[in-house]
């Protein structure tokens, strides 16, 4: 099962496994997730490695098994599997360690993409472009979204790719460090605080209008009904969010919010 000398993965090769990094989920399946995405991006340098067409059916057979992980962090996991590849085709690593490698990380790196990613820096992008779309032409806040999302991920997914592929199984060391929990922790926390950014500037509710007649309301140095509106909203935001985890269809509680406003509406306290 020795590859030949020749038999190395170019620089041809690592680009076209990045250039179908992005199509990891165009397969995706209840059974085994990621498995077949997976086992597509890692066909060029199968095909490479293995010239023997035993080896090859072994290979492709190899990464049929269950993965699945936050789908930009999958780079960092290539990169380290095409390094195990090349030791495995080479006779100097246990094919069963692709496996057990692939899996050891997998868990860790989505708890680490997930806060990161979803709770951090695409709600950050999506305020910015939002903001662009209402301070300016609405047509700006999605092409900076689109820009800027895929000009990070596509970044973050070459720079990890070949840092897995260069570090190979001592990315394991790092993974399995305090870093990646103190990371996460920060990114929850970070995540929530911009969520409350987030409610404050874009969420809007005009509430208990009667208060604003009160004649004691006008001589504070604050806005009582501000400070309800914004307690409400954050309410309002929880509640979803609470709903949402229970698995409550978005719709129906969108249809609920609707309702409520509508009802508070005519009895004239929003």
């Amino acid at each position: 099962m020795n590859s030949d000398e020749n038999n190395q993965i170019s620089r041809w090769d690592f680009t076209r496994v990045f250039l179908r990094s992005s199509l990891e989920q165009g397969s995706w399946n209840y059974e085994r997730m990621h498995n077949l995405g997976f086992e597509y991006i890692l066909v060029p340098v199968i095909e490479r490695l293995y010239p023997n067409k035993a080896d090859r059916i072994a290979a492709m057979s190899r990464h049929l098994a269950f993965f699945n992980t936050t789908p930009v962090m999958q780079s960092l996991i290539t990169g380290v599997t095409m390094n195990m590849e090349t030791e495995v085709a080479a006779g100097r690593l246990p094919a069963d360690h692709v496996n057990q490698v692939k899996t050891a990380l997998m868990g860790p790196l989505a708890s680490f993409g997930d806060p990161l990613l979803w709770a951090v820096l695409r709600p950050m992008i999506a305020a910015i472009a939002i903001e662009l779309s209402l301070s300016s032409s609405p047509v700006w806040g999605p092409i900076f979204f689109f820009v800027a999302w895929n000009g990070l991920r596509l970044t973050f997914r070459y720079i990890s790719q070949s840092v897995g592929y260069k570090r190979g199984l001592n990315i394991l060391e790092i993974v399995q460090s305090s870093l990646i929990k103190n990371v996460v922790k920060a990114s929850s926390v970070f995540g929530m605080f911009l969520m409350g950014a987030l409610i404050a500037r874009f969420v809007s509710l005009n509430a208990v209008r009667g208060l604003s007649s009160v004649s004691i309301i006008n001589h504070l140095n604050f806005s009582p009904v501000s400070i309800l509106s914004a307690v409400i909203a954050i309410c309002l935001m929880s509640i979803s969010m609470w709903l949402l985890r229970h698995r409550v269809n978005a719709v129906w509680i969108m249809l609920g919010i609707t309702a409520v406003c509508v009802m508070l509406a005519m009895i004239k306290v929003i």
